[in-house]
């Protein structure tokens, strides 16, 4: 399976009295935009981000909503900066265009 092809995860909102709360940003900076701008369609309120785990199309998207803080497990951050240059490298190579220069250009 190349990167894209049914990785589709999910990501959640949860909505609060003075925050909301971002599950997971998806793949590339432009997945991540869209799901923040799908909050945004929603409220207005100020976000945080947690990641649910370290896995690229979960948490690639992260850039969309700095400068919020994100959470996630240590070893997520941990995965992610051992890993996330590596697994960015990888499925960009195996990526078709556009995803791939989507891929390239994330930034961990």
């Amino acid at each position: 399976m190349s990167p894209g092809e049914g990785a589709n995860p999910n990501a959640g909102l949860i909505v609060g009295e003075a925050a909301c709360l971002v599950v997971d940003t998806r793949m590339t900076h432009p997945f991540g935009r869209a799901i923040a701008d799908a909050v945004r369609r929603v409220t207005a309120l100020p976000w945080t981000v947690v990641n649910t785990h370290g896995h690229f199309d979960h948490c690639f998207g992260n850039h969309a909503f700095l400068p919020a803080e994100i959470w996630g497990h240590e070893r997520c951050a941990e995965m992610l900066r051992r890993d996330g240059p590596v697994k960015r490298a990888y499925f960009a190579a195996g990526a078709e265009p556009p995803l791939a220069a989507e891929l390239a250009a994330v930034e961990i």
